[in-house]
């Protein structure tokens, strides 16, 4: 199996390509608007990328899907609640993409950041059935906040038909908090509000009732508590 993050170094965001280099066969996962990175490291393995994988519709960045899909004839797919209007295969919760005949992608749905968000599960069927990475997709960052757009209250549930349910709050954070992207020019308003402004740290943005805000390199810490329950 190929693997390779593409790092979005302008929005601090990353992309995938996956393949089963055998078959040549290949997936982009999140493909941001530059394409040609995707296409010369799968001309140069050796396969040709027939599958563009869309955790969730992005509102922080133009997606390469449609330059990719002109470019390669690749197959689109997109959770079924994107209500996508352009050419895709819609897919659901357990959902499985075969890139080639030895690479799985299982669909895993976590709405919350976008009620049709999924990560997506890696399977290299040559090591064995079990994961071996799994796609965040804006579900889940490291060094970073988690992001959701449907939040009310201090606490977020990701949870989808087939798979258990994931609790996360934050008994002591306000409602609305304003975070610090990595190595992005921009910051970020939770609850997501599908924007980023490119102001600093200061501003109105203080102003807004609970608010708080870091500076770039500026650290607070929260409780957090994390349930995970059963069907």
């Amino acid at each position: 199996m190929f693997f390779r993050q593409v790092l979005h170094g302008d929005l601090g965001c990353a992309s995938y390509l996956i393949a089963d280099t055998g078959a040549g066969d290949g997936a982009v996962v999140d493909p941001k608007w530059e394409i040609d990175e995707y296409l010369e490291l799968a001309g140069r393995h050796g396969f040709r990328i027939g599958h563009v994988i869309e955790t969730h519709n992005h509102a922080d960045h133009v997606s390469g899907r449609s330059r990719l899909v002109e470019a390669t004839g690749a197959r689109v797919w997109v959770h079924r609640l994107a209500g996508a209007t352009y050419e895709h295969s819609p897919f659901e919760d357990g959902d499985e993409i075969a890139v080639g005949s030895s690479v799985l992608l299982r669909v895993l749905h976590t709405p919350g950041h976008r009620p049709e968000h999924s990560a997506i599960v890696v399977v290299d069927r040559l090591r064995g059935d079990d994961p071996v990475a799994v796609l965040t997709g804006d579900s889940l960052f490291v060094n970073d906040a988690l992001i959701f757009d449907t939040l009310v209250s201090r606490a977020v549930t990701y949870r989808a038909p087939s798979a258990p349910s994931l609790h996360i709050d934050f008994p002591d954070m306000p409602q609305l908090g304003i975070w610090t992207r990595p190595g992005a020019p921009y910051i970020c308003i939770e609850p997501w509000q599908g924007t980023a402004a490119r102001v600093g740290p200061t501003g109105e943005m203080r102003e807004r009732p609970g608010a708080v805000v870091l500076a770039p390199g500026e650290t607070r810490r929260f409780a957090m508590s994390v349930t995970l329950a059963a069907n």
